[in-house]
């Protein structure tokens, strides 16, 4: 490809981007690649539009390379809305509306919701791998075809161009949001559980440390991370306490449908599925961080883990 085709091509994919009202992010430039370091696919800031003024942070373009829409910087990516007060020390699921009434909560006596700590008791589960020998991703050997992701991709610790993920198609990938614009990704729970414990200070639940007859239920102290129907925390919301569980997210009537996300501090993050039942690709997001767009992740989630501090 001719330097004058890939730059119409990259200018392309750029502005249409910019047409699915998301904020001006990355383009990419090949550099000499690296066979210890993968492809040499690093992403490069793109020379953006004049500020309509001086406090514009995000602004939308048309094809026309017009600024048809901006945000502050002041707003960039919005603000959380701090979780709903729990209608009772038992609440563990609760669901907002869009006036931001709650509409419904379940406890754990629910059978929609349940304890992880007790999950992982129950089943002997003392690491990542023992997780997916009870929980398999893919339960069924399906053929696996990865999305391509809206960033470069690190798996194993290499470096991939987006469409290169296809590489990895028929096997499991654990996904990571780790720092902005990049993914990491793991063929192994190992590998996954290794990085978590490296770069987070992330320790597997030590429940068999705890004494049986202590409670292992949250309460009414314990934190919320809450999801969003829409990008920049707007639309319906879903809380779910630390340390729960939600094995089907359509029962919420939220299969599919979270865009925007916070995580509480003081726990070990959350754990998306994009299947019901813990099952195909897995996303981990960081605890006390705030995602006002589940890049590459946007309405794909169908079950969830939210992990406690250990």
């Amino acid at each position: 490809m001719n330097p004058g085709t890939k730059a119409k091509t990259i200018g392309m994919i750029l502005l249409a981007v910019l047409l699915v009202a998301v904020p001006v992010g990355y383009v990419f430039a090949e550099i000499p690649g690296n066979p210890s370091t993968g492809s040499g696919f690093l992403p490069q800031p793109p020379s953006p539009p004049t500020p309509p003024c001086d406090t514009a942070g995000i602004m939308i373009v048309d094809e026309d390379g017009n600024v048809i829409r901006w945000y502050p910087a002041e707003e960039l990516g919005g603000v959380p809305p701090p979780a709903p007060s729990p209608p009772c020390e038992t609440a563990a699921v609760m669901a907002v509306g869009e006036d931001g009434n709650l509409e419904r909560w379940e406890s754990l006596e629910s059978p929609y919701v349940g304890d992880l700590l007790e999950l992982l008791r129950r089943y002997n589960i003392r690491s990542l791998a023992d997780f997916e020998k009870v929980f398999s991703p893919n339960p069924r050997g399906e053929h696996i075809v990865h999305e391509i992701p809206p960033n470069p991709i690190i798996v194993d610790g290499v470096w991939y161009k987006p469409q290169e993920i296809s590489r990895f198609d028929g096997e499991v990938l654990r996904l990571v949001f780790h720092e902005p614009g990049v993914i990491h990704a793991f063929t192994t729970p190992e590998g996954l559980q290794e990085f978590l414990e490296r770069e987070w200070g992330w320790r597997f639940p030590q429940w068999w440390q705890e004494d049986e007859s202590k409670s292992l239920n949250p309460t009414a102290s314990s934190p919320f991370s809450g999801f969003f129907e829409h990008w920049r925390y707007e639309g319906r919301q879903l809380w779910v306490q630390h340390p729960g569980y939600i094995v089907d997210l359509g029962v919420y009537t939220f299969d599919n449908i979270s865009s925007s996300a916070t995580i509480a501090s003081a726990t070990n993050g959350v754990s998306l599925w994009d299947g019901p039942g813990f099952t195909g690709q897995k996303i981990w997001l960081a605890p006390g961080t705030n995602h006002w767009f589940l890049w590459g992740w946007n309405d794909r989630a169908s079950s969830l883990a939210a992990w406690p501090y250990p």
